[in-house]
């Protein structure tokens, strides 16, 4: 949603300077850093001299310049706006029939769940986020875990993720959690759970997990932008 993190603070701030890391590379290692002209002809004129090995490299340069036109012709923060806002109210209605989710925060495709064991105590959830994390990656979806005391859900999918993958994900962590409140004993008086709690996780094996996660355009025709072909021996990245 946003290309750097200033912007969070709003769009009227503007960086002098401005690093980027590997996204820009999308899987190639690259990095730069991007100033203004009166800042970089300081360096010259103070007589500060800067080189590197790989500077400049004409096949770093091609690539990192072609995810930005990709980013660019396929409207890619708007999408990661879109899906993201759809991630965010999904994970915050799952809160709601889940009190192990002590909250749900995050900006664009970037998102994180707390799980907590008391919710006015904050006692953090670290067993439970890594068992969840183990049993998501059994059903093909990866997903790390951070925070302090690792009982953060970290999700950080790329950013062509789609509005079907979302739901994909967060229909397995509703049974998953459903499984390990029931066997905590935890509380489910916030609000009634949905039927799908009612089944059991082995039934996610029998669900439609093998299907390939695509999206459509509102004529129909798969987009470059909202597609991830998924076999079934691959998995589904939200790290």
């Amino acid at each position: 949603e946003h290309m750097w993190g200033f912007q969070l603070q709003g769009e009227d701030v503007c960086p002098d300077i401005v690093s980027l890391g590997k996204p820009i590379g999308n899987g190639h290692p690259v990095a730069m850093v991007i100033t203004t002209k009166e800042i970089a002809a300081s360096f010259e004129n103070l007589g500060v001299e800067y080189f590197n090995t790989y500077g400049g490299n004409p096949v770093s340069v091609a690539i990192a310049s072609a995810v930005l036109d990709v980013i660019e012709q396929e409207n890619l923060q708007h999408h990661a706006k879109e899906v993201g806002n759809y991630l965010l109210n999904s994970l915050r209605e799952l809160q709601s029939r889940h009190p192990l989710i002590g909250d749900v925060r995050g900006c664009g495709l970037f998102v994180g769940v707390e799980l907590v064991l008391d919710r006015h105590t904050r006692e953090p959830a670290t067993e439970e986020a890594q068992h969840l994390s183990l049993r998501l990656k059994e059903q093909r979806v990866l997903l790390s875990t951070e925070g302090k005391y690792g009982n953060v859900l970290k999700f950080k999918p790329p950013m062509v993720f789609t509005k079907k993958n979302v739901d994909n994900v967060v229909d397995k962590l509703n049974l998953l959690l459903g499984d390990i409140e029931k066997a905590r004993g935890l509380s489910y008086s916030l609000t009634s759970l949905s039927t799908a709690l009612a089944t059991s996780a082995d039934s996610l094996a029998e669900s439609d997990s093998t299907e390939p996660f695509e999206d459509t355009t509102s004529d129909g025709e798969l987009s470059s932008a909202s597609s991830i072909d998924m076999p079934e021996n691959q998995l589904l990245s939200c790290y």
